[in-house]
């Protein structure tokens, strides 16, 4: 597998340049290649060539730089494209050397995807393959810790929403044991939460008969937690089940009372769930 790596990140005005590195041996020397041939022009260029590689001096300017069996490129977009592929990543907000080491994988993604296309490595039998490909790689790239959503495909990536319906029901089939584990950290994350209102409950001594916990909660955290409660149910007649009331988006709202908050930690912690 091809190796990445930042090699510098540039701001000029509303102008930014993102470097990579993403070339193997054979592609490096491939490129050599093609580069000598073009040595003539580089020549008049930069005057002199590259002792060691034997590749123009212009390689070591702002255009491309050779080290070892890398090879480092730039590129310069416009600072509408970097929001723009920084909203596709989920890095809207973060540190703008982040946003551009994003926007630098992205292209890279984006590189390898034609090249792959253009060599008859890669043929999607469908755009739908070709899509779901795409926001696979798009959410491996970026800091999208969720499961893809459709309102995230609908808003940031302009996926008509019947299609981005279905593709995120095939996502979340095809890695149904990666999001089930992450809807048990986030489980284990709300009941924690609630175990911390509760117990200000009890330093303020209000009692506990009555007081609930209410957060919104992803469905798939939603469905583990029906399943926690079934079985604690089925245990312990007297277990009080927690209420979920349909909400917007990807989540619902959630109630469960203080009482409850115990025995649903303690099931999560004795199988061991919801650790990262």
């Amino acid at each position: 597998m091809r190796q990445f790596a930042i090699s510098r990140a540039l701001a000029n005005n509303d102008h930014h340049r993102a470097n990579y590195v993403d070339f193997d041996r054979v592609c490096a020397s491939d490129l050599r290649r093609y580069l000598w041939g073009l040595s003539g022009t580089y020549q008049e260029i930069s005057g002199a060539h590259n002792e060691v590689s034997g590749l123009p001096d212009v390689l070591s300017s702002e255009v491309a730089h050779l080290s070892d069996d890398k090879i480092s490129i730039s590129i310069s977009i416009d600072a509408d494209q970097l929001r723009r592929a920084s909203e596709c990543l989920g890095l809207t907000g973060n540190d703008p050397k982040d946003q551009l080491d994003g926007c630098a994988k992205l292209a890279q993604f984006t590189l390898s995807e034609f090249l792959e296309w253009t060599a008859g490595g890669r043929r999607y039998t469908s755009l739908s393959d070709m899509y779901m490909n795409w926001v696979e790689a798009i959410y491996e790239l970026g800091r999208l810790d969720d499961h893809p959503s459709v309102d995230h495909l609908y808003n940031n990536l302009n996926i008509p929403y019947g299609l981005a319906a279905y593709i995120c029901r095939v996502l979340a089939d095809k890695n149904v044991a990666k999001w089930r584990q992450q809807d048990w950290i986030d489980l284990r994350r709300y009941i924690t939460n609630a175990k911390q209102q509760c117990e200000q409950f009890t330093h303020d001594q209000e009692p506990l008969t009555d007081k609930k916990f209410s957060a919104n909660l992803g469905r798939g955290a939603v469905r583990q937690l029906r399943t926690v409660s079934d079985r604690l149910r089925k245990s312990n007649p007297d277990f009080l089940i927690p209420e979920v009331k349909r909400g917007f988006g990807e989540t619902d709202v959630v109630s469960v009372a203080c009482l409850a908050v115990q025995p649903l930690l303690d099931y999560i912690d004795n199988n061991r769930l919801g650790l990262a």
